[in-house]
């Protein structure tokens, strides 16, 4: 491990970063809490500065600070980043983009508010281009669905990928101005070079989580993307029991397998998978 010290203008909440073959790429967004607050209270009270451009720091992963290349964005948060790769002189960066990230409170809520609040977000997916030749900034927003905890297959991390996973979040409820508690209500497969979505909804009242993808049993970095599985835990909250729930790539089809679990999951936690040969036992 290594560590290096790069400079922001203030404090900030980055939630993830992106990697590529030979680059991270650093979050500096206007989405952060008041200095003076903190200082005089003790707490953090969170804004979004709609007139401050969201910034990307792009860095060679073995790099100092004094490589890092900032480049400019609309404004707005990120959570999770789908993947990142190279592509010439061009980095792409793949991610659920929020383009208003402050919270939406509603006093009916009570003691849950704060929580609740925070699920009353827009995550689209996006991709955002930066040109480390000339410097340029492009982003284009490549989906309308509201979705995030985003997986790819581990294989083809920080290299081009044609296929991602994501968790759909429910939409407002029209004629709401707070909008609705949301959890995840289905599981969205994008092929990124065609545009087209595939959706599996869990059912009235079964919630998903992240849903890691597992590579086929003996395939390496240079299998299809196809080659493996998303595994997501369920929870139906008609009678509160939890499954593990596979699928194929193929997830029109619903999964293949259905294993109850003997104690219920909680809803919108992360996961991963990791092969049974790199377990200690």
């Amino acid at each position: 491990m290594r560590r290096d010290r790069v400079d922001i203008p203030g404090p900030r909440s980055p939630h993830d970063l992106g990697l590529t073959e030979h680059y991270a790429i650093l979050h500096d967004l206007p989405f952060f809490h008041d200095v003076e607050v903190l200082r005089k209270h003790g707490k953090r009270a969170l804004s979004f500065h709609r007139d401050m451009p969201a910034r990307f720091g792009v860095i060679p992963r073995f790099g100092t600070s004094d490589q890092v290349r900032w480049f400019e964005a609309e404004p707005c948060y990120i959570l999770h980043i789908v993947n990142c790769w190279e592509d010439g002189e061009w980095v792409h960066q793949l991610g659920f983009r929020q383009p208003d990230p402050a919270y939406v409170r509603d006093p009916k809520d009570g003691p849950l508010a704060s929580m609740l609040a925070q699920r009353r977000r827009l995550h689209r997916l996006h991709r955002w281009s930066f040109n480390m030749r000339t410097g340029d900034t492009r982003e284009q927003q490549l989906d309308d669905d509201n979705a995030e905890f985003p997986t790819v297959n581990a294989n083809y991390l920080g290299r081009p990928s044609r296929i991602a996973f994501a968790q759909r979040i429910p939409l407002p409820v029209p004629g709401e101005t707070t909008g609705q508690c949301q959890t995840f209500d289905g599981l969205l497969r994008y092929d990124l070079a065609t545009g087209a979505v595939q959706r599996w909804d869990y059912g009235p009242g079964v919630h998903g989580n992240e849903a890691p993808v597992a590579p086929c049993r003996g395939t390496g970095p240079d299998a299809p993307e196809e080659a493996a599985y998303a595994i997501t835990f369920t929870t139906d909250t008609n009678d509160w029991h939890s499954e593990c729930q596979i699928f194929s790539a193929d997830i029109s089809r619903g999964p293949v397998a259905r294993l109850r679990v003997p104690h219920r999951i909680s809803l919108g936690f992360h996961s991963t998978w990791v092969p049974g040969e790199a377990l200690p036992w």
